[in-house]
């Protein structure tokens, strides 16, 4: 799937009157549902994406699904809650956000980066938002950490890993751009150009973490030692790090097959 979405959408990706409010996943007592998108290559990025299935696993927010979509070997879900997407290898971001837009079902699309941690609030503090009109729910900070999961800093953010979007408007706005960086930019660009309800939100509830191969060309030119020395200590640092320690010693829920180990030091 390259390029726009194309036409090889499932039945319930209508566009346009009441297809866009439906949620085929939703009961008469449930939330509208979120489609977490997980864009990966294995096994050349395993080592890294074990906490970023964790942190999907310790979502307080109860009505969720998981889209891996995978460029590399063959991984089968180990969960009904999981869709597996496997693509050819090479294909673009761009083109691989499609295909997880394309399969997922949920009313909300959550960004779900596959070297990354969301704190367990994130998903239902963005819908608590979302379900009074927001098209994109995005935070203001992030925090940055080592490879480890050492907090570093905290940094501005546009909207990139942490926005949830309304899915149905993603579509209409013809999916992302087929290129392997800024595709993200380009889509909420595009919202914000079509006047779309937009919030950020001043809590930080996700952690990028700095590594060798991360696609952000900012952050991959900006040693970790750089960031350190402009780093302020603070209570706040302390007090999310000794929660992130904590919660990434939590037992791991078999979400893919075969099971991804988490790197060592955790």
């Amino acid at each position: 799937m390259m390029g726009g979405l194309g036409s090889s959408w499932a039945p319930w990706m209508t566009i346009g009157g009441a297809a866009d409010a439906r949620d085929p996943l939703r009961g008469p007592d449930e939330g509208p549902w979120v489609s977490c998108v997980l864009l990966t290559t294995h096994p050349k990025r395993s080592h890294l994406l074990g906490d970023a299935l964790l942190s999907y696993q310790l979502q307080t927010y109860p009505w969720r699904e998981l889209i891996v979509v995978s460029d590399g070997d063959p991984l089968v879900a180990g969960r009904d809650d999981v869709t597996v997407v496997n693509l050819p290898s090479g294909t673009s971001i761009g083109a691989k956000r499609n295909a997880g837009l394309a399969a997922a079902r949920g009313t909300y699309l959550a960004t779900w980066d596959d070297d990354d941690f969301s704190m367990p609030e994130r998903l239902a503090r963005q819908v608590e938002v979302a379900r009074h009109g927001a098209s994109l729910v995005r935070s203001r900070c992030m925090w940055i950490a080592d490879e480890r999961f050492r907090l570093v800093d905290k940094i501005a953010n546009f909207a990139g890993p942490t926005a949830l979007i309304h899915a149905p408007s993603a579509r209409r706005a013809g999916g992302y751009p087929d290129k392997s960086y800024g595709e993200d930019l380009a889509l909420y660009l595009s919202f914000l150009l079509g006047h779309h309800h937009t919030v950020s939100l001043d809590e930080t509830f996700y952690v990028m973490r700095r590594h060798d191969t991360n696609v952000s060309t900012r952050l991959a030119s900006e040693s970790l030692d750089t960031l350190r020395r402009r780093a302020v200590a603070s209570d706040d640092l302390a007090r999310t790090q000794a929660r992130l320690d904590a919660l990434l010693t939590t037992p791991r829920a078999p979400l893919l097959t075969p099971p991804l180990r988490p790197p060592s030091g955790h």
